[in-house]
């Protein structure tokens, strides 16, 4: 079984990762550092000259969304920024999709790809957003995580109550139309009243137009993770965790908020564009320290890669410096494409599959994604799904149930 390069015009988002943060946060295991100078300038050069680099592997992709992860990257200077966006725009075509284009009117956004900014409310003001959305930043996606002050001391995060919800405000005064926000639930003490709470309020705001509502989980190396080994941290109980889980479904799905991935809420046609190509098979090329990409080769071998680990050694050799390069067999490929495909209310086609692994992975493809359906994970869907082209599946799509939601891990382990 060897798949085969997808037509011509493939869907494909950058990925920019900015590893500097004003504090890291006890619960993060992401790649960030705190620093007391950021060199705004030699990152960019370095990045500009990562993508010079990589570009070409990408050739006949066709562009869909940006995306700065962090870190902190509302912290970069917006020129850099704004350089980093230009450049990429001009590297690649931009995917017309007409359902994009009818979003970008209606969010007043000039161009019909996603860019996406992460953002501390911490990190905000009124002139550094307006300075952002003039870098060509068209989304936000805010690092809230509640709007209880106590549980928020309590995750470690440095801003305010206050500042959170003035960050949206501004953020919609300056023209920024399209606001995603985190809310980080089942933390220490923690408890289904207080995220209800926290729900209420997310229900009232009018700016955002999707929620990314994720529960803890206590990574190694963590001061969360040695503070739990020490039994001085206690995260809220499993039952108390899928409480809240299926409270965030109502409590959204009534805001007029629909669940579309097994962490992520949006109202419609609002679905994150970036993220989604991942769980939806598309490629992405990652750019900075220690950034991740899916390269799908001519020859049918999909390649991953994970960029240098440290700035110092980011900054030395950005065009050489990275941490792993692993080449995936199709079975595996194949495996992921179902179940990331199956976290989503896009799903998965058997035809497409097909299209994509060739007519001998049929018996295997069916097989995979039959023992999901008999399981009551996933069902075939009974309605065509309205959203951009690069998203929804050719044919009839196989989608997950609300119990295939809640067991997306249990998923994934069938289908491996």
């Amino acid at each position: 079984m060897s798949p085969v390069l997808p037509k011509a015009r493939r869907p494909l988002g950058v990925y920019i990762h900015f590893p500097w943060c004003q504090r890291r946060c006890p619960y993060c295991d992401f790649n960030t550092r705190v620093d007391r100078e950021i060199p705004h300038d030699a990152y960019r050069d370095a990045v500009l000259a990562d993508l010079r680099a990589r570009r070409a592997a990408f050739e006949g992709a066709h562009l869909v969304s940006i995306y700065f992860g962090g870190g902190t990257p509302s912290l970069w200077r917006h020129d850099c920024v704004a350089d980093v966006i230009a450049a990429v725009r001009d590297s690649f075509p931009l995917y017309d999709d007409p359902f994009d284009r009818a979003l970008a009117a209606q969010t007043d956004s000039p161009e019909a790809i996603e860019v996406t900014l992460e953002l501390n409310p911490r990190a905000a003001n009124p002139e550094r957003l307006a300075a952002i959305k003039a870098s060509g930043v068209n989304r936000l996606s805010v690092g809230i995580q509640t709007f209880d002050a106590a549980y928020l001391a309590r995750l470690g995060r440095d801003h305010s109550v206050e500042q959170a919800v003035e960050t949206l405000a501004d953020a919609e005064r300056v023209g920024l139309r399209r606001i995603s926000f985190d809310l980080l639930f089942g933390g220490p003490e923690h408890d289904l009243a207080t995220f209800g709470r926290d729900l209420t309020a997310a229900a009232a705001l009018s700016q955002p137009d999707h929620v990314s509502a994720y529960s803890l989980i206590i990574e190694p190396e963590t001061p969360f993770a040695r503070l739990h080994a020490e039994d001085r941290l206690r995260p809220a109980p499993e039952d108390d965790v899928v409480a809240m889980l299926e409270l965030c479904e109502a409590r959204l799905g009534a805001a007029g908020y629909g669940k579309y991935e097994i962490s992520n809420y949006a109202r419609p046609g609002r679905e994150a564009r970036h993220n989604s190509v991942y769980w939806t098979g598309g490629e992405y090329l990652g750019l900075g320290v220690g950034a991740h990409e899916l390269l799908l080769t001519p020859e049918g071998v999909p390649t991953r890669r994970g960029g240098a680990l440290t700035p110092a050694a980011y900054l030395a050799d950005p065009t050489h410096a990275h941490e792993f390069t692993e080449a995936l067999d199709a079975e595996t490929h194949l495996a992921e494409r179902i179940f990331l495909g199956l976290r989503t209310h896009f799903g998965v086609s058997v035809q497409e599959l097909v299209g994509q692994f060739g007519e001998g992975a049929r018996g295997m493809i069916e097989d995979k994604v039959g023992r999901v359906v008999a399981r009551g994970w996933a069902v075939e869907a009974g309605e065509a799904l309205d959203g951009p082209h690069y998203l929804v599946p050719e044919g009839t799509r196989v989608v997950p149930t609300a119990t295939g939601f809640l067991f997306a891990n249990q998923v994934a382990m069938e289908v491996l």
